[in-house]
C-alpha cells in the first residue's frame, strides 16, 4: 500500500507531464500559427518588389549576319545570313555547328515574322512566287506556296517588302516610289494562303502600320491619324497635340503604342462600340528628349512589356497602368527585340545580348489591384477580374474590388437570413424557456454547427437550386416575415397563457407557436405568385441569390445563436429581478434590461458569424455561379475571395504572378477575419467583467 508521500510524489510527477504536455502543445499550435503568417508573408512580398531587367549573357556570332534569335534558353534556332543569300540555322547550344542551311536567290527577299513567341519564314521570288515556312526549335518546316497577284512588271521600281503578323493572320506590304500593296493572308491547319490584295497610293509623308489581326491599317501624318478595319465602313479620324513620329502596335493589335511630340508616349486600346472598332487613349508616358520607340514587346504572362528607344534605352513597364519599372541603358544600338518567357533578347548585327526579367510578379501594382483600369475590349475604366494562365499575350485583369464585394455581398446577405432565426432562437431559450427545455433546444441547434459546410452546399446545389425558381420568393417571404409573426405571438401570450394550468402552460405555448409557423409558411408560398405578379422587384433576382443566403446563413446560425444566447442567459437574475418588482413585464424587461446588459455579447455574436461568413468556402463555392462581378446588387452573381483562391491555385504556376497575387488575397483575408474576431473577443471579454462586477 502507498503511503501518503508516495501518492503525492505521483501527483506532483503526473501535474508536472501534464503542465509540460500543455505547454509543448500551446507553443507547438503557436508555431503552427506563425509558420503560417510567415508562408503567407513570403509568398505575398515579390507582390511588394519592383520588376527589373538584370543582364545575363552577349552570345556573339562569328563572321554572321545576324537576322533572328529564338529562345536561346530552350535550345531554339538561332538565324543568320550567309554570303550565298541564304539564311543558317543553328542550335542554341551549339552555335559552332550548322543544324539546317536554307538556299534562296539572291532575288530573292528572305524576311523573318515573330509573334507570340513564334517565327514564319517568308521567302518571295521576283516572279511574285511567295512561300512561307515555320520555324520551330526542331527546324524548318514548309507550309504552303502561293503567288501574289502584283508581279515586278507591274512596279515602277523594285519594291520592298514588310511583313506583319498576328496569328492566324498575316499580311504582306509591299511599297516602292509610287503605291502600296498589302497582301492579307491567313494560316489554316497547317497551311498559309492568301485572301485578298489592297492598293493602296503613296502619298508623301505618310506613314503606315498594318494591323493583321483585323486586316486593318493606320495611316499616320503630321499630327492627326486614320484606321481602316475591314469590319468598319468608315474610316475613323483621329488628331493629337503634336506631331507623330511612331506608331507600334502589339501581338494581337488591340494596343497601340502612339509616339507623339519631343517625348510623349501614348496608349491606344481598341474597344467595340454598336459593331465598330474603335481606339482611344488609355494614358501617357514620359520619354528623354527627341526619343522614338523602335520596337515594343508584351510580356506572354504578365502585363509587362518592354520598349526599346532610338537612344539605346530599354523601358520595362505595366501596359495596362503605364508604371515604369526599370531603364536600361545599352552600349550600342540595337536592331531589335524579342520578349521570350522571362528574357529579353537584343538583337545586334553579329551579337545577342540576352536581359533576363527578375521579380515579374512585381509587375501587378496595387494600382492594378484596386484601381479601375481601362483594358483591351473595355470602353471605360472598370474593375475586373479575370486572370491568365500560360502564354496567351491577352491581358490579366486582377482587380481585387468585385471580390471584396462578392465576399461581403455573401457574408451580409447571409446575415440577413440568420439574425432573426439565430437572435430570435436565443433569446426565446436563454430568456422565455425553462431550462430543461433550454437544455434541449441548446443542445439540437449546436449539434447543426457539426454539420460540414460542403453537406450543406451539396444540399442546397442538388435539392434547393432545382426548385427554387417555384419556391424562392415564398422562401424569401417566410424568412423576411416570420419575426413579426414571433412578436405577433409573443404579444399574444398573456391573452391566453394565464387561462391554462401551470403545468400545461408552456408545451401548449410551444404547440401553439410550432402550428402558427407552419400555417405561415403554407399562407408565404400560397401568396408568393401573387406577390410576384403585382411587383417587378424580384424579377431580376437569380436562383443563387437567394439559395447562397439561406444556405449560408443556417451555416453561421449556430455560431451567432450559441454566443447570442449565453449572453442572454448570463444576465444576472437580480437584474431581472428588479426590473419585474417595479412592474415591468417581460418584454419591457427583455428590452430594457436583458439586451441592453447584453448588447456586447450580442454584437460579438453577429461579428464572429459575420466573420465566418466571410471566411466560408465551399458553401459559395457550390452555389454561386462564381463571377466576379463589381455591383453591390443582390440581383447579381458573385465571386467571394475564399471561393476564388480555391478555384484558382490548382491553376496557378508556383510563383507566377497569379499564385503571388492569390496568396495576397488570402493574407487580407487572414488579417480581415483575425481582426475582426479579435474585436468579438474582446467585445465577449467585456461581458464577462460586467457579469462578475454585478
Amino acid at each position: 500500500m502507498k503511503t501518503p508521500a508516495q501518492h503525492q510524489k505521483n501527483r506532483t510527477r503526473k501535474d508536472v507531464i501534464a503542465r509540460r504536455m500543455i505547454t509543448f502543445f500551446g507553443i507547438s499550435v503557436l508555431a503552427t500559427l506563425l509558420v503560417m503568417i510567415w508562408h503567407l508573408l513570403s509568398q505575398t512580398m515579390p507582390l511588394f518588389m519592383p520588376p527589373y531587367l538584370t543582364h545575363e549573357n552577349t552570345v556573339y556570332m562569328s563572321q554572321a549576319q545576324l537576322v533572328s534569335t529564338g529562345n536561346l534558353s530552350d535550345n531554339g534556332l538561332v538565324i543568320t545570313g550567309n554570303s550565298q543569300c541564304g539564311l543558317d540555322f543553328f542550335k542554341a547550344t551549339e552555335l559552332n555547328k550548322t543544324e539546317t542551311r536554307y538556299f534562296a536567290q539572291c532575288a530573292n527577299t528572305l524576311l523573318i515574322a515573330e509573334n507570340k513567341n513564334k517565327r514564319w519564314l517568308f521567302d518571295i521570288a521576283q516572279t511574285g512566287e511567295l512561300t512561307i515556312s515555320n520555324i520551330t526549335p526542331q527546324g524548318v518546316y514548309s507550309l504552303d506556296s502561293a503567288v501574289l497577284s502584283v508581279f515586278y512588271s507591274d512596279w515602277q521600281t523594285t519594291p520592298s517588302y514588310q511583313v506583319f503578323v498576328s496569328e492566324p493572320n498575316f499580311a504582306i506590304l509591299a511599297s516602292d516610289s509610287t503605291r502600296q500593296v498589302i497582301f492579307w493572308g491567313q494560316f489554316s491547319h497547317g497551311s498559309a494562303h492568301l485572301q485578298g490584295t489592297e492598293i493602296i497610293p503613296k502619298a508623301s509623308g505618310a506613314g503606315l502600320v498594318v494591323l493583321p489581326a483585323y486586316q486593318g491599317k493606320i495611316t499616320y501624318f503630321e499630327n492627326n491619324f486614320e484606321i481602316q478595319i475591314e469590319q468598319n465602313e468608315l474610316t475613323q479620324y483621329y488628331q493629337v497635340d503634336k506631331e507623330i513620329t511612331a506608331i507600334l502596335p502589339l501581338e494581337e493589335n488591340r494596343s497601340i503604342f502612339l509616339a507623339s511630340g519631343e517625348h510623349s508616349l501614348s496608349r491606344w486600346v481598341m474597344f467595340n462600340k454598336d459593331g465598330e472598332f474603335l481606339y482611344s487613349p488609355t494614358y501617357t508616358m514620359e520619354l528623354n528628349a527627341n526619343e522614338v520607340p523602335v520596337a515594343v514587346k508584351a510580356h506572354g504572362e504578365t502585363n509587362g512589356a518592354v520598349i526599346l528607344t532610338n537612344q539605346r534605352r530599354v523601358l520595362l513597364f505595366n501596359r495596362v497602368s503605364g508604371e515604369i519599372f526599370d531603364s536600361v541603358t545599352l552600349a550600342t544600338q540595337p536592331k531589335t527585340l524579342s520578349f521570350i518567357d522571362d528574357t529579353v533578347y537584343l538583337m545586334y548585327s553579329n551579337k545577342t545580348e540576352i536581359l533576363h526579367l527578375e521579380n515579374k510578379a512585381g509587375i501587378v501594382t496595387l494600382n492594378t489591384l484596386f484601381a479601375k483600369q481601362r483594358y483591351e475590349g473595355y470602353q471605360h475604366e472598370q474593375y475586373i477580374y479575370q486572370t491568365t494562365t500560360g502564354s496567351d499575350f491577352n491581358e490579366a485583369k486582377y482587380a481585387l474590388v468585385p471580390l471584396f464585394i462578392g465576399s461581403i455581398k455573401a457574408a451580409m446577405s447571409a446575415l440577413i437570413i440568420a439574425l432573426p432565426i439565430a437572435l430570435g432562437a436565443a433569446i426565446f431559450t436563454g430568456y422565455f424557456a425553462p431550462n430543461h427545455w433550454r437544455n434541449r433546444i441548446k443542445s439540437a441547434i449546436e449539434m447543426l454547427e457539426a454539420i460540414p459546410s460542403v453537406m450543406l452546399g451539396f444540399i442546397a446545389a442538388v435539392f434547393l437550386i432545382p426548385i427554387a425558381e417555384q419556391l424562392l420568393i415564398g422562401i424569401g417571404l417566410f424568412i423576411l416575415t416570420v419575426p413579426l409573426l414571433a412578436l405577433g405571438l409573443a404579444f399574444l401570450q398573456n391573452v391566453y397563457a394565464n387561462r391554462l394550468p401551470r403545468p400545461l402552460r408552456f408545451s401548449v405555448q410551444a404547440l401553439l407557436a410550432c402550428l402558427s409557423v407552419s400555417l405561415w409558411a403554407i399562407i408565404c408560398f400560397s401568396l408568393a405568385p401573387e406577390v410576384m405578379s403585382v411587383t417587378t422587384v424580384f424579377s431580376g433576382l437569380t436562383k443563387t441569390t437567394l439559395i447562397v443566403s439561406i444556405a449560408l446563413g443556417i451555416a453561421i446560425s449556430p455560431t451567432i445563436y450559441t454566443l447570442a444566447e449565453d449572453a442572454i442567459y448570463s444576465v444576472p437574475t437580480s437584474l431581472k429581478n428588479a426590473s419585474f418588482a417595479l412592474g415591468a413585464t417581460k418584454l419591457q424587461t427583455l428590452k430594457s434590461v436583458v439586451i441592453k446588459f447584453a448588447i456586447p455579447g450580442l454584437v460579438a455574436a453577429i461579428m464572429l458569424g459575420f466573420g465566418r461568413a466571410i471566411g466560408e468556402t465551399m458553401i459559395v463555392l457550390m452555389i454561386t455561379g462564381n463571377s466576379p462581378i463589381s455591383d453591390w446588387s443582390l440581383f447579381e452573381n458573385l465571386r467571394a475571395l475564399t471561393a476564388n483562391i480555391a478555384i484558382e491555385l490548382t491553376e496557378a504556376e508556383v510563383g507566377s504572378a497569379l499564385y503571388t497575387v492569390l496568396f495576397f488575397t488570402a493574407t487580407l483575408l487572414f488579417v480581415f477575419t483575425f481582426c475582426f474576431n479579435t474585436v468579438a473577443e474582446g467585445l465577449r471579454y467585456k461581458m464577462r467583467k460586467q457579469v462578475k462586477y454585478v
